[in-house]
């Protein structure tokens, strides 16, 4: 499916965050495919979207706390990673 003026992963991931849609794996596939080619930032707004629309999700809140610890944001990713781990104490990445 082509969408209109998404010619690249980052125009793709703003297209989805404008016009609020919501599947959160959508949301967790995207943002995963953005930080392998390394669109960090590009990623993390993807990410703290999906939050936004299911803060409970604990893949997006760990895939987020990926990022800010790649971005060299450790406080972030340290705090991202607690409430991820306190939505499941048993998962540990």
């Amino acid at each position: 499916m082509a969408v209109p003026g998404c010619q690249d992963l980052p125009s793709l991931a703003q297209w989805l965050i404008n016009r609020d849609y919501s599947p959160k794996q959508v949301y967790n596939n995207l943002g995963s495919a953005l930080a392998e080619r390394g669109f960090n930032e590009e990623a993390v707004r993807v990410y703290e979207a999906a939050i936004t629309r299911d803060p409970l999700y604990r893949s997006d809140l760990l895939n987020l706390a990926s990022i800010q610890r790649s971005l060299g944001n450790e406080e972030a990713a340290s705090r991202i990673r607690k409430k991820a781990l306190r939505l499941s104490p048993k998962h540990h990445d």
